[in-house]
């Protein structure tokens, strides 16, 4: 990733009360005037760039904080115009301060400057807000939502601006209901083809993922992927990130959901692999996890007694440990982590415009699981 470059100034403007498209564009023409004007003796050039246009929504306060304080990141490496829509205002209330963000890349002569929109809307506006944002889409430049938090079964303004996305932003381990809700997120991406998904708790699990897989190259473990029969991974109770996981060994290894309880806050599940055996998997709960946190995961074999691996993420110190068991052989590696705040893990996602062939097939195997998983209740 790279390394974040700091804002070298900021222009901004007076709040807009119920604000309309024109008045924002009016705003952000003066706010160009003044950077030229304050720029216009400098030694450098100022440059204005938007290479995407971002809409990110924050539900409530504690998300609008959320989104504020990640878009900015992407700025340095993601040259956009970026509306943040705070969704706790007063109930009449609709209205927008504008802003122009300029970042000095490296030690290049000139700046590069980014638009924020930040508009906040109260609950008996929001049926105006689409009005107001989509039109300030920027034309042939890629859209991207990032919609953070709970998915909630209909929601007006969300289907609005995803009907007019290139790639839709989530956060899955924001979710109440993970199991049925990731399932209602792959009926759509079925629906959408033309439209593709980004789950920030998949991108935190891409460095899991890749260790694992990892493991499994080396010639000693690669029988266990033929042969296992068991495998649990503790989470948090209500992430998505275990069984996100678990979907994702399912899809690559081929195995057929069969059955699905919940007793005790564990989930029991059994598939049945290519060769015919039963792999029995269980997703427990863990206290000492936390949300979008990467599972802590055991993998064996009844037919390999003598092989075994472990996973463990540690939250203190940000890091992986791998345990491997060959008979009596017993390897440790464990790894540093790096970043994964909403930030980083934004700004990577802005790097990917097609289809996560592997985060789909992952989907199309938990809305398996979906029918078979008897509702439960908060």
């Amino acid at each position: 990733m790279a390394d974040a470059v700091k804002p070298e100034n900021t222009h901004t403007s007076t709040t807009l009360e119920l604000c309309s498209v024109s008045s924002i564009e009016d705003e952000l023409h003066a706010l160009w005037r003044d950077v030229a004007k304050d720029h216009a003796d400098a030694g450098h050039v100022v440059i204005r760039i938007r290479t995407l246009t971002l809409i990110a929504y924050g539900a409530n306060a504690a998300l609008a904080k959320r989104v504020r304080s990640a878009v900015p990141a992407t700025f340095g490496t993601h040259p956009s115009r970026a509306v943040i829509i705070d969704a706790s205002g007063a109930d009449d209330q609709l209205s927008a301060w504008v802003s122009t963000v300029c970042q000095r890349p490296s030690n290049a002569g000139e700046q590069v400057c980014s638009e924020q929109i930040t508009i906040t809307v109260g609950e008996h506006m929001r049926r105006r807000l689409t009005g107001v944002v989509l039109p300030l889409v920027v034309s042939d430049l890629p859209l991207f939502v990032w919609w953070p938090g709970p998915w909630r079964a209909a929601s007006t303004v969300r289907s609005q601006l995803f009907a007019q996305a290139n790639r839709w932003i989530i956060d899955s381990s924001s979710f109440e209901q993970p199991i049925s809700d990731l399932a209602t997120i792959n009926m759509l991406c079925e629906e959408q083809r033309n439209t593709a998904v980004s789950d920030l708790a998949w991108a935190r699990l891409t460095l899991w993922r890749w260790m694992i897989a990892q493991v499994f190259d080396q010639i000693t473990f690669h029988p266990l992927l033929d042969h296992m029969t068991d495998i649990t991974l503790l989470d948090e109770a209500h992430d998505s990130c275990a069984i996100l996981g678990l979907a994702w060994f399912a899809s690559c290894l081929k195995w057929q959901v069969q059955r699905c309880t919940q007793a005790d806050g564990a989930l029991q599940l059994e598939f049945t692999a290519p060769q015919g055996h039963t792999v029995r998997a269980e997703i427990k709960q863990s206290a000492q996890a936390e949300s979008g946190d990467m599972p802590s995961i055991s993998i064996s074999s009844s037919q390999l007694e003598h092989v075994r691996v472990t996973v463990e993420h540690s939250v203190p110190s940000n890091t992986l440990t791998i345990s491997t068991y060959h008979g009596e052989d017993e390897r440790v590696n464990v790894t540093e982590l790096p970043a994964s705040d909403d930030g980083t893990l934004l700004n990577e996602e802005l790097n990917v415009h097609g289809h996560d062939r592997a985060y789909e097939a992952a989907l199309q195997v938990i809305a398996q699981i979906a029918p078979l998983l008897e509702p439960t209740t908060a």
